[in-house]
């Protein structure tokens, strides 16, 4: 016998009743402990052969009640005479406890072979008098199976992906397994208004999605001398993209003054390794700025109206707009000729601050010290640039990072001779387009690049087509700049 799936239950919740004891006319108030409790995480029978009923464990002290109903794919269940049946009640609270399933008639229950490859989604109720312990449960299934695998399902908590229209980029699960024990790790998405069924890790990707839950399931065949183990599960998402024209996608950072000259750059960028895709950076240096704060532009003659500004060179992202002296967002800003315009009430005073003379804005390329390299810590690449001026005065700094997509077409070529036998051979380019000549069966994989053939022996293998550099895929980046 395997009990799995433990649940325990309790909470002290008031509630209140009225009685007439005895039907006379003097009401009393009785005041009980109550809780209804539902399920999050269900009795988990997917990956079971047989179900022999319920162990159901825990304490009820006298004048105390436990009652049980079941909800499986969204119906509720009520056990009849030993079997399940869809409950007609309202499941409250109140039903619950008027008519639910008592202790005794879980232990009466010996088959739930109709529930084999379902969750099982308790929901109880509790009760007590005030001055009475709270009744506690402990329900889990009694099950045997017919062939020697043992399993155990684990549940992440509901987790939500924070910022604006997040979407997942991949999740990887980090298990070891030895002998015959496996390990296999689903994800279920919530996606508009509704949960998905449980998907394999890979479909995820590219998802936009708000929760996600994660089921693991470790499952062994020969005990003592199989083990699964799972260490952990990422999730890498984003919550914006780049800018992409065409096969190019370029990133910006914003403009920081560091108060200090800067003349050095370095940036480090976090990425996927890249096939037949580069990436490139550029720096751009500003003086700098000079500011003025609250700035009088006139008086408003209560009509839409333009006021021209003194400076040029004018940081916009600076810019604040005052009305008689109070912060407004109603008004416009023309980038050609440095000009505001709103509409303000007649007779008010109108000031701006803003930075200006910013220096015109020049990106300068930047040294690539190193590309690809492989991180000793995960899967990624990292690659490395910097760059040395002789500028004087420049405080303000920021990068571009540049992602090209390469693509062509791969003529004709000569593989190899064939032999007979399984051949595999890694493509020098991703190919989008894949023709292979030579009587040959194969098949080609395009996360690994790697094509696998047969073909008659002493056959010469040739294979074209189109290919396009790999998809860019940035984690994260460090820039840093010096005297």
């Amino acid at each position: 016998m395997l009990i799995s799936n433990a649940m325990r239950f309790g909470t002290d919740i008031f509630g209140s009743q009225t009685t007439t004891p005895g039907g006379g006319s003097t009401p009393e108030v009785t005041l009980v402990k109550s809780a209804r409790l539902e399920a999050k995480q269900p009795l988990d029978a997917t990956n079971l052969t047989h179900i022999d009923g319920f162990q159901i464990e825990g304490t009820a002290p006298a004048g105390t009640d436990r009652r049980f109903l079941f909800k499986v794919d969204d119906t509720i269940y009520k056990f009849f005479n030993g079997s399940p049946r869809a409950y007609s009640g309202d499941g409250s609270l109140a039903n619950i406890l008027a008519y639910g399933n008592t202790s005794d008639d879980l232990a009466a229950v010996t088959d739930l072979s109709s529930w084999l490859g379902k969750e099982i989604y308790p929901i109880i109720a509790l009760t007590a008098p005030y001055d009475s312990d709270f009744p506690t449960v402990k329900l889990s299934l009694k099950t045997h199976t017919t062939t020697d695998a043992l399993s155990k399902s684990l549940y992440s908590a509901v987790t939500k992906l924070e910022g604006d229209n997040p979407k997942i980029a991949d999740v990887n699960a980090d298990f070891v397994t030895e002998g015959q024990a496996t390990c296999t790790v689903n994800i279920r998405l919530y996606q508009n208004g509704a949960w998905t069924s449980w998907l394999p890790l890979n479909e995820a990707q590219n998802q936009s999605v708000t929760f996600f839950q994660i089921r693991i399931v470790l499952k062994v065949v020969d005990i003592g001398e199989d083990s699964a183990q799972i260490n952990a599960v990422t999730i890498r998402y984003t919550t914006g993209e780049a800018p992409v024209s065409g096969d190019v996608a370029e990133l910006f950072t914003p403009y920081l003054d560091f108060e200090v000259p800067l003349q050095t750059a370095y940036l480090v960028v976090k990425h996927k390794r890249l096939i037949d895709s580069t990436i490139d950076a550029d720096v751009s240096f500003l003086p700098a700025p000079a500011h003025r704060e609250r700035y009088q532009l006139g008086i408003s003659s209560g009509s839409k109206e333009s006021f021209s500004l003194p400076d040029t060179q004018i940081d916009h992202s600076t810019l604040q707009v005052f009305v008689d002296g109070e912060l407004t967002n109603d008004f416009d800003f023309n980038l050609e000729v440095n000009e505001v315009t709103l509409n303000a009430p007649r007779d008010s005073a109108v000031a701006v601050s803003y930075d200006y003379n910013c220096g015109a804005e020049v990106w300068l390329p930047m040294s690539r010290s190193s590309d690809q390299q492989p991180n000793s810590d995960d899967d990624f690449y990292s690659s490395r640039f910097a760059l040395s001026t002789t500028l004087d005065n420049y405080s303000k700094a920021a990068v571009r990072i540049k992602f090209t997509r390469t693509s062509g077409t791969q003529p004709s070529t000569v593989l190899g001779v064939a032999t007979g036998k399984v051949q595999q051979y890694a493509l020098p380019h991703r190919m989008t387009k894949l023709y292979v000549t030579g009587g040959v069966d194969y098949s080609y994989d395009q996360d690994s690049n790697i094509l696998t053939l047969v073909a008659t022996a002493g056959k010469t293998v040739k294979f074209s087509g189109n290919w396009q550099g790999e998809q860019h895929a940035a984690t994260g980046f460090v820039a840093g700049f010096a005297l």
